[in-house]
């Protein structure tokens, strides 16, 4: 939005999350994930194909160190053959295919697979599954790419930037 600054971008971030998710609490964690001998983190997108996060990810997804992480995909998007989507699928250890998962199925999902890390590669862009961090999927959850800026809610717990999307001003 041009001439918004940092300050009204964020009221309008958190006013929007009042507005579409009301004061919604999280479900409480009746346990944390158990320990694994790998850290469990989980990618959540609907753009697993062809859009350009997964050509700009496709990469990071394969590059993951494979002796400390276990990497989910849980995703949104139609299952195909695109040259692009088979290469996400190999990328991650699990491609879990959640297109016709309610938003609880999501978060119980999550929960008992001891995800620890949630990265929530949509935001408030059209299809996600916003509402299911807002139960907290995670007990780490990071905003990353999809939606370049605050997402105005207190659910997630980082912001993954650089000096366009969080100048250090801002």
């Amino acid at each position: 939005m041009p001439g918004i600054d940092a300050r009204r971008a964020c009221q309008a971030a958190r006013a929007w999350v009042r507005t579409r998710y009301g004061d919604q609490r999280p479900q409480p964690f009746e346990r944390l994930p158990a320990a694994q001998p790998r850290l469990r983190v989980a990618y959540v997108s609907r753009d697993f194909g062809r859009h350009p996060m997964s050509y700009l990810m496709a990469e990071v997804f394969e590059l993951h160190d494979r002796s400390r992480f276990e990497v989910y995909a849980i995703s949104r998007a139609p299952l195909s053959e695109l040259p692009i989507q088979q290469r996400l699928r190999r990328g991650f250890e699990h491609f879990i295919d959640a297109r016709h998962w309610s938003r609880a199925e999501i978060v119980r999902w999550m929960r008992e697979h001891d995800i620890a890390i949630a990265v929530d590669l949509m935001g408030h862009t059209e299809g996600n599954v916003f509402d299911a961090f807002v139960q907290r999927v995670a007990p780490i959850q990071v905003n990353y790419l999809g939606y370049p800026g605050t997402s105005g809610a207190d659910c997630m717990d980082y912001i993954i930037g650089d000096r366009w999307v969080t100048p250090e001003a801002h």
